[in-house]
């Protein structure tokens, strides 16, 4: 909005310059006839004729009116009619001049109230307007002071209600030509001036307005995305939340004022304004957290959450973002991603087991048949180490040596039965460890103690393969970790026991080396284990290696390369590990041998053991 010309035509002023011009106009106005009243009170005798003065005062009394009335106008918005300005410059040119008059003429000092007068009048309407109003103000001060020196002695009104002028002092002309002069180079400064303002006001519109469209366009955009968008500033105050965040909080408020929405916030949300809260206090951002909210209806929602932290020119924080959103259909889906994958695994897991179950009772059953057949029998042991027979059959004819014969035969299908039995069982009981592995109790175990025993239970079969075990300590004096001392036995007795077999292949420099050492957080959390140390404990041995098509399934169940094996050892394995908090991991080039990496969580507390001194390294006895 702009203010009115002098032809009532719209000039580039913008409204709230011209009302603040209107009100410091109005407030001069006040304050000169309120002084020319106090004035006139104290010092009655010495400026004024009785008469005359009341006259004054009527004047300022209408004054009073005039300037009330246009203050109205002002309140009412309908200030920027051009007539309606030049009546108020008018009215100020009219009671400057009254005054002057008043005060000893063209010599009175409020002779200068014609300057602002000039300047108000160039601000508002450029420089016709100054230049005219000057003008005006240099015609009515030009004839008053030629009336004062040619006039006033031999002409003059009635001295009740009109003052008595005296001619003005030399010199003269001088003075009035320097005043007036004065008032046009008031009229060109301030149209230069006002020229200035209004560049400078449009700017400062544009400038408003860019960013009054920047602000809105970033609210439309954050408000629009499907996440929930929280910000406080470093006070601790909510500075944004987006539509977004609104509803998944569940406030309902109709207004964003930061108070109450924080307010709300810290009720219905009380995890996210402690991690706000948190951040902002010099404590890490996060990224991809989750948080969990309960929403009206009762229901927990699962939030993914990350924050930002947000600096100032000198590195400062001054707040903290929060991006969140509500991820229950990427729990849902990974839910039934979870229960594909189990299901998929009892499915592969069924399969393996009955192939592992149908060998030895195929056996089983071939036997009892031939016992039931009463024929006479012959085998041949074959296949996996007797697992798998030959037989030929014919009916049996008399005499003492084909019942020798038989019972022979019998006695050893008896054996194969309880062999395969006995396989069986082994089978379905490591099968059920497997499958119900949970920690029976969670102690302080002390790792060296547990070690030395395992290696200790590996020596006489390292010696009978000639292999050597060699025990190394990087850092770590008595390491603990919290959990279930007999499985972790088994775990590592596991682990050392395929080491110590597969070393055995290289031949006489047959070795397996077990390394702990400390691992502070760093290839753990490339591992994706949870923050904190761990000890690692590495299993080395030279033996031939892994294959690298074996490599990816060695701890899948029933999956093995021995001929006796069954396939659950590295299985179980793996799995005590996961119950522990921990993780197991392997690497293997063909020729190379393998190292197998545990690692467990280590634990602050501390407990007493006895252990006794054993050697690094542990080689066979001579002859073995």
């Amino acid at each position: 909005m702009s203010s009115a010309s002098l032809s009532g035509k719209r000039t580039p002023i913008p409204a709230a310059d011209l009302r603040n011009i209107l009100r410091w106009m109005f407030l001069l106005r006040v304050c000169l006839s309120s002084a020319i009243v106090l004035i006139a009170a104290f010092l009655w005798r010495d400026f004024f004729h009785a008469r005359s003065t009341l006259v004054l005062l009527l004047f300022l009394l209408l004054s009073y009116v005039f300037t009330a009335f246009g203050y109205w106008r002002l309140r009412a918005g309908r200030f920027e009619n051009a007539s309606f300005l030049w009546l108020q410059l008018l009215h100020d040119l009219v009671f400057t001049t009254v005054v002057v008059v008043y005060t000893e003429g063209v010599g009175s000092p409020f002779s200068r109230l014609y300057i602002p007068q000039v300047a108000v009048a160039s601000v508002i309407f450029g420089i016709s307007g100054g230049a005219l109003f000057a003008g005006a103000a240099s015609t009515i001060f030009v004839l008053l002071g030629i009336y004062q020196r040619e006039f006033a002695s031999s002409f003059s009104f009635d001295a009740e209600y009109f003052p008595k002028l005296s001619a003005p002092e030399e010199p003269f002309l001088l003075n009035i030509l320097l005043l007036v002069a004065l008032f046009f180079l008031v009229a060109l400064i301030m149209d230069f001036l006002r020229a200035r303002l209004v560049t400078a006001g449009e700017r400062v519109q544009a400038l408003e307005t860019e960013i009054r469209f920047i602000t809105i366009d970033t609210r439309d955009i954050l408000d629009s995305i499907e996440s929930g968008v929280v910000s406080i500033d470093s006070a601790g105050r909510l500075a944004f939340i987006n539509r977004k965040a609104l509803d998944l909080l569940g406030i309902r408020l109709l207004t964003r004022d930061p108070e109450p929405v924080w307010q709300e916030i810290t009720t219905r949300a009380p995890s996210l304004a402690r991690l706000l809260l948190d951040t902002l206090d010099h404590k890490p951002a996060i990224s991809r957290g989750e948080l969990e909210l309960d929403s009206p209806e009762g229901r927990h929602v699962p939030l993914g959450i990350t924050t930002n932290l947000l600096y100032d020119e000198q590195g400062a924080r001054r707040g903290v973002t929060a991006v969140f959103r509500d991820i229950s259909h990427v729990k849902r889906m990974e839910e039934l991603s979870r229960q594909r994958d189990r299901l998929a695994a009892v499915a592969e897991l069924s399969a393996s087991l009955a192939h592992e179950i149908k060998n030895p009772l195929a056996s089983i059953r071939t036997s009892v048949e031939l016992l039931a057949s009463g024929d006479d029998v012959a085998g041949s042991g074959g296949g996996n180490g007797g697992d798998g027979l030959r037989w030929s059959a014919r009916r049996s004819g008399g005499g003492g040596q084909g019942a020798a014969r038989r019972e022979e035969e019998e006695e050893r299908l008896f054996r194969l039965i309880v062999k395969e039995s006995d396989r069986l069982a082994k089978l379905l009981t490591d099968f059920l460890h497997f499958s119900r592995m949970e920690l029976r109790e969670e102690v302080p175990v002390p790792l060296r103690e547990l070690l030395e025993e395992v290696v200790e239970l590996q020596l006489l079969p390292a010696a009978r393969n000639a292999a050597t075990i060699g025990l190394e300590w990087l850092g770590l004096r008595e390491p603990v970790v919290d959990g279930d001392f007999d499985l972790l036995k088994q775990l590592f007795q596991n682990v050392i026991a395929n080491a110590v077999q597969a070393a055995s292949e290289h031949g006489a420099d047959a070795a397996v080396t077990i390394r702990v050492t400390r691992d502070y957080g760093e290839r753990a959390e490339i591992y994706g284990l949870d923050p904190g140390q761990y000890v690692e404990t590495r299993v080395i041995d030279n033996g031939p290696g892994i294959k690298p098509a074996d490599l990816p399934r060695i701890f899948d169940p029933f999956f093995t390369t021995k001929p006796q094996g069954n396939g659950l050892g590295l299985a179980i394995v793996h799995r005590i590990v996961n119950v522990h908090g921990g993780a197991l991991f392997v690497e293997s080039k063909p020729g190379s041998g393998a190292d197998f990496r545990v690692y467990l969580p280590l634990s602050s507390r501390r407990v007493r053991t006895r252990t006794r001194a054993k050697p690094r390294s542990h080689a066979p006895a001579p002859g073995a």
